[in-house]
């Protein structure tokens, strides 16, 4: 059950009950930074920028300032729980999320330019932990920026629950993507056979796809990436220019450009 109570400062409270999963921005208060230079206490302070949250200001976009996203939690359990906010894409840059302790902050960040060994949690995505003591109400500020695209969607989940979702979307990736690398060394096999270049450009196309699909998804960083390395986002425009230079080949050789127009 949600609730809407504000608190000292101003924020709307989300009663974290036993739900499987809760609306965190939806709920929330939106604050967009427009110069990208401003500290968590200023933040804070700025109560009178904080607005509700549009339905327009969840959609996927490029933006070029930081996102605050402001609420209160309040555990209405008997007993301490923890709950993993898992927020928007899976490629966006940085996510901070700072948990007011009194008079300070505990931050904890995530997102593609942290390493993988230094995120919070071994999970898919941009997902933070929060823990909240029994009938504690909890101050909260997300601070979101990227240069790829920005998702301010997030939800907060119990954590066997957000697992097990993640494991039928893997198994769906997986699929589709098996079926992608099947064609990748048929397409290779048949190239070393017949030493015919089309076939290895068809080849490296569904292998540039293959990639492309795992960096969409936060897969490519987290399993086929040094864990000690923070994930370049150059590295899927790289792959992008390669399956654009691929098809490119494939049409030069299917009509035969280089014979027809010299």
């Amino acid at each position: 059950m949600l609730g809407f109570a504000q608190t000292y400062a101003g924020a709307p409270v989300i009663e974290v009950g036993e739900e499987t999963s809760i609306d965190f921005s939806g709920n929330a208060k939106i604050f967009v930074d427009g110069s990208g230079t401003l500290g968590v206490d200023a933040v804070a302070r700025l109560q009178e920028k904080f607005r509700p949250v549009h339905v327009a200001d969840l959609n996927r976009r490029y933006e070029a300032g930081v996102v605050w996203l402001q609420a209160s939690l309040k555990n209405t359990n008997d007993a301490k729980v923890i709950r993993w906010l898992a927020i928007g894409y899976p490629r966006m840059e940085t996510a901070i999320l700072y948990q007011r302790a009194g008079a300070t902050w505990i931050s904890i960040e995530t997102g593609v330019r942290v390493p993988a060994k230094s995120k919070p949690l071994d999970a898919n995505g941009l997902v933070i932990p929060v823990s909240l003591a029994a009938g504690e109400v909890c101050e909260i500020l997300l601070r979101l920026q990227s240069r790829s695209l920005m998702d301010p969607k997030a939800r907060l989940w119990q954590p066997a629950n957000l697992l097990q979702a993640d494991e039928a979307k893997l198994l769906t990736i997986a699929m589709g993507l098996g079926g992608s690398l099947i064609v990748v060394l048929g397409a290779l096999a048949v190239f070393f056979r017949l030493r015919d270049r089309t076939y290895l450009y068809f080849g490296l196309l569904h292998l540039s796809v293959c990639l492309v699909e795992l960096g969409r998804e936060g897969l490519w960083e987290r399993y086929l990436w040094p864990a000690a390395l923070a994930f370049p986002l150059q590295a899927h425009t790289v792959v992008c220019v390669m399956a654009l230079v691929s098809l490119l080949l494939i049409q030069r050789d299917l009509l035969s450009l280089s014979k027809n127009y010299p």
